[in-house]
């Protein structure tokens, strides 16, 4: 491939900060990998973030044995917790996001967008800790930030 050819479209990177069994983990989805460990280290529930890029209506995620709700709070732990996407498109590289909306509203989804590449610096702050949503809506509002919504089915 020439160097001035465009990458494939689709995902680049996937991003989990204090997500699921995930203080941070990080993955190159353009390389080849395996997930390799004993039960209940986390590597199902890594694959099943990607429902959160994929799947437009949480009613059609699944989750094994666990409902829609007790997935959100073990995805989104705290108001710093993310899941994120990197993902190469006909414009460019966009990252897609979902965080929770926290107890006091019921743990619902919201999830944004912005135009270029995951910034460690934009989520974690200098001393290795998860920045709360104001600090990074602050850092992504210069990235052309937006806020989704979720398909509604008529």
């Amino acid at each position: 491939m020439s160097s001035s050819a465009r990458p494939l479209a689709g995902p680049r990177r996937l991003i989990l900060i204090q997500s699921g069994k995930y203080d941070y983990a990080e993955l190159d989805l353009t390389e080849s990998f395996q997930l390799v460990g004993v039960n209940g280290l986390g590597k199902t529930a890594l694959i099943s973030t990607l429902q959160y890029l994929y799947l437009d209506n949480q009613r059609d995620m699944r989750f094994g044995q666990h409902t829609t709700d007790e997935s959100r709070r073990f995805y989104f732990r705290g108001e710093a917790s993310f899941i994120l996407y990197e993902c190469e498109t006909s414009i460019g590289t966009v990252t897609l996001g979902a965080r929770s909306l926290g107890a006091t509203a019921g743990y619902e989804l919201q999830r944004f967008a912005w135009s270029g590449s995951y910034q460690r610096a934009d989520f974690i702050d200098e001393e290795g800790r998860p920045k709360r949503w104001d600090e990074v809506k602050l850092a992504l509002g210069t990235k052309e930030l937006k806020l989704l919504h979720e398909s509604v089915d008529l």
